[in-house]
């Protein structure tokens, strides 16, 4: 996705970490009394590689230093994550971006992911349309039992919450 309001969407494409970092990095952040983490990094952490280390081994790791995990991701399909690391996970949140890509309600695919623990997020911006709000009334009818939907105008311009909610 190249979406407009991506507040990471300037960084280098290469750049990540490797597994050995974001241990390490949890491990301070575990020391300093963190709580929660949230794994996000503009577009699909599910697809994170490094050697033969996937997303599934950053939940494991996280949940086992007594983190509460949260997951931000615009993919429409969660399978990536084991259905064994589901009760690890405190929630996931998914962009609904790709509803304006030419996926339809009915590909979203949860993989059993309890419907309590999930959300959906949806950014308004310049090519929202009336189709696109029916899209997403239309996954939340198919998936009553989701946690939340956010609606919310881009961060990145000011006073844009505003008129969005002027608008629609």
């Amino acid at each position: 996705s190249d979406c407009p309001f991506c507040s990471v969407q300037n960084r280098p494409l290469k750049s990540r970490l490797s597994f050995i970092k974001i241990k390490k990095v949890l491990e301070d952040f575990r020391t300093l009394g963190a709580k929660a983490m949230e794994i996000t990094g503009g577009g699909n952490p599910l697809l994170y590689r490094d050697e033969d280390k996937n997303i599934n081994d950053i939940i494991e790791y996280g949940y086992e230093l007594g983190y509460k995990v949260g997951i931000i991701t615009n993919s429409h399909d969660i399978s990536k994550i084991k259905i064994e690391n589901h009760s690890k996970i405190t929630w996931i949140r998914i962009s609904l971006i790709q509803l304006d890509e030419g996926i339809f309600p009915e590909q979203y695919f949860f993989n059993d992911f309890p419907l309590n623990k999930l959300g959906f997020s949806y950014i308004i911006y310049e090519k929202t349309t009336k189709e696109s709000i029916n899209k997403i009334a239309k996954l939340v009818s198919l998936h009553p039992g989701i946690k939340f939907v956010r609606l919310a105008g881009d961060c990145l311009i000011k006073g844009n919450n505003a008129e969005v909610r002027e608008k629609f």
